[in-house]
């Protein structure tokens, strides 16, 4: 009896070590390590219900040490527990919005609550009234399929969330956090509902179906919506919120192209790494019509003739292989026939340098400022003079691009 009072007690300590801290979380190179956490949560507390029906504290003498550690390490996972559940609460008010939080709030956060205050009165003390209402409150837990109304909280309520901040690294690890913060806590709770329930401890039939919908329903939706955010975050309607916010910043032009620039590279470092993104930035005078400006590519966003200026993020990678060699055989100056329209230029690059996946043209005229400042010391932006000697009136041009 001491024995298994020994390891029920050590089972507490384990619990609530496991859930402590801000660290509970996926990532997308982990998926089998969250799992495998998950499940040593929802085997720890499986194994404490099961040693504590097996144990009568009476029959240990008063004076046994083991009851003092038992003591101590149900307080140890009442305090984790209470830690937890704030941090939760704090998180849902930070990251669910509008029309999601009243029913996230009713469907998910009340049932935690709710049978986070029956679980801490039955830990502490059991007996007959706490053991009824850990069941009443277990009752929303197994039978109103909590973990379903996540998953659907999860799919829901996602985007709107994560769009409020621009789909960044910060709002996803947020979102994540919460989630996988729930998750761990239900599945604390978990076989004690069940054993109050059905008289029964999870059987490794059990344990595995919940692992195949945690994994399934849980961790894969959270994995689609990492993927996902991928394209978002660049669609036009975000990136010119972004660009615009810079323009209104009343900075110089070249604080505002650096500042746009350190924006996509701080606030995206977990995409960026994965696929390798860097970003320019041109801003510069509003100068209007294709006689001044011209672009073309297929990863770039602007914002043109706004608040006085014109700005252009290119998204490319590190240049792999030399420079084009095609950058010095165009005839600039023959192509557009000294006329005004430079997107005969812009089309031109694009056409014959595959390696180049942005490229824009602009008059000196404009005075144009960029993001990196050093084009020396960079290996994804790349400029071009084009001088326009001997063209009346038409001025020389700056030709900025990017690589595939």
């Amino acid at each position: 009896m001491v024995r298994k009072a020994k390891l029920l007690a050590a089972e507490y300590a384990k619990l609530a070590i496991l859930i402590e801290g801000n660290d509970i979380a996926f990532t997308p190179n982990t998926v089998k390590s969250i799992i495998s956490f998950f499940m040593e949560i929802i085997d720890g507390a499986n194994s404490v219900v099961s040693l504590s029906n097996e144990i009568d504290l009476d029959i240990i003498p008063v004076l046994d040490s083991v009851k003092n550690t038992l003591k101590t390490n149900i307080k140890q996972l009442h305090n984790s527990l209470t830690t937890l559940n704030e941090e939760i609460h704090n998180e849902t008010a930070q990251i669910i919005f509008g029309d999601s939080l009243n029913g996230f709030n009713k469907d998910i956060i009340g049932t935690i609550d709710e049978i986070l205050f029956a679980f801490d009165s039955y830990l502490f003390e059991r007996n007959e009234t706490n053991k009824q209402l850990l069941h009443d409150s277990c009752f929303r837990l197994t039978n109103n399929d909590t973990l379903s109304h996540i998953a659907d909280f999860l799919q829901k309520s996602a985007v709107t969330n994560l769009y409020k901040e621009n789909f960044s690294d910060a709002a996803f690890d947020a979102l994540n956090s919460l989630y996988s913060k729930i998750i761990a806590e239900i599945l604390l709770f978990y076989p004690q509902c069940y054993f109050i329930e059905k008289n029964s401890v999870l059987e490794h039939k059990d344990l595995d179906a919940i692992q195949i919908y945690v994994e399934k329903q849980i961790i894969a939706n959270l994995a689609k919506i990492d993927v996902d955010r991928e394209t978002a975050y660049f669609n036009k309607t975000i990136v010119s919120e972004i660009l615009k916010k810079h323009l209104n910043s009343g900075k110089s032009m070249r604080e505002i192209a650096a500042n746009i620039g350190n924006e996509f590279e701080q606030n995206y470092q977990n995409i960026n790494e994965k696929h390798s993104y860097k970003y320019s930035v041109i801003v510069y005078k509003d100068v209007q019509g294709y006689d001044d400006h011209a672009v073309e590519g297929n990863n770039y966003r602007h914002v043109f003739h706004y608040n006085n200026k014109n700005v252009i993020i290119f998204r490319g990678h590190i240049k792999n292989g030399s420079d084009c060699a095609a950058l010095n055989e165009i005839n600039y100056k023959y192509l557009s026939g000294c006329s005004k329209d430079l997107s005969v230029l812009s089309h031109a690059v694009i056409e014959r340098c595959p390696n180049i996946n942005n490229a824009v043209f602009i008059t000196h005229g404009a005075n144009p400022e960029i993001y990196p400042q050093n084009l020396e010391s960079n290996q994804w932006m790349g400029y071009k003079f084009i001088p326009m000697k001997g063209c009346w009136f038409i001025k020389n041009r700056a030709l900025f691009y990017s690589y595939n």
